[in-house]
């Protein structure tokens, strides 16, 4: 489990971090939030849904159709689409709103990126201040949360209009078909019939990117079943070349011509 601590000089004041040398920790995730800037990017590689979040409703990739199983990363802990979610690309940093109000930078001291200032990216100078790096990571975490903020805005636009609609989502694998519950998508055939005054009320709101990019994503739905197909051929290769190893037969140590060991 995550263990983020806000960042200060008392805590981390000799403290940095290791770069990220894969993607491990995304292992059981089937699911990562996606911000409106990401959309156009996004789409391109993966199933977009919305799902359901108290009163509103918040966009996902799609990573796999199976629980703990993330379909997207390789055995070697690599990304197999050329686009990661943001979510990720700032991990293991995290952006925290206090009671206040203010946002302070956190990390997550469970990860194993962190270590001593020396060994790896310092996150305050000598002087006591941020270093660069921290900044950027501060920077690309505040752009993140505002893209959120409007993100949430325009799916609201969505939903005020009824035109976020149950997204009955069939995955047709190898081992049979699969339906993913839970999913929401935007309905195409409403969001054509529109008023115009409504259309122009999702115009400015920042909905109509958002509408179309989640459209235009659930093509790429039989491609998580392409991966899933994949996985499993290939843990059963795994399975068939360990298999004999483990049925190894024992042998009767009475038969054997211990002579010829010079025993």
């Amino acid at each position: 489990m995550p263990n983020f601590h806000v960042i200060s000089r008392e805590r981390h004041g000799t403290k940095g971090w290791r770069r990220r040398s894969g993607f491990g920790f995304t292992a059981s995730d089937t699911i990562a939030p996606v911000v409106g800037a990401e959309l156009p990017r996004a789409m391109m590689h993966f199933p977009i849904a919305l799902l359901a979040q108290g009163d509103n409703y918040a966009p996902y990739v799609l990573l796999g159709i199976t629980p703990g199983k993330n379909l997207i990363l390789a055995q070697d802990n690599s990304w197999i689409t050329p686009y990661v979610p943001a979510v990720y690309r700032g991990y293991p940093f995290h952006l925290a709103t206090m009671e206040d109000g203010q946002q302070v930078l956190c990390f997550d001291e469970m990860s194993d990126q962190l270590t001593e200032a020396a060994e790896g990216t310092a996150f305050f100078t000598p002087e006591g201040g941020p270093t660069e790096d921290v900044s950027r990571v501060l920077n690309f975490l505040i752009d993140l949360d505002r893209s959120r903020i409007r993100t949430e805005r325009a799916v609201r636009a969505l939903a005020e209009k009824g035109l976020i609609v149950p997204w009955e989502a069939i995955v047709e694998t190898k081992a049979g078909r699969q339906e993913l519950s839970g999913l929401f998508k935007v309905d195409e055939t409403a969001l054509n019939a529109l008023p115009a005054a409504d259309f122009e009320d999702l115009r400015q709101a920042g909905a109509l990117p958002l509408a179309f990019c989640q459209m235009l994503s659930m093509q790429h739905l039989q491609t998580l079943a392409s991966f899933s197909d994949a996985r499993a051929e290939a843990e059963a290769r795994m399975a068939a070349a360990v298999q004999p190893l483990i049925e190894m037969p024992t042998t009767d140590n009475d038969s054997i011509d211990w002579s010829r060991f010079g025993i």
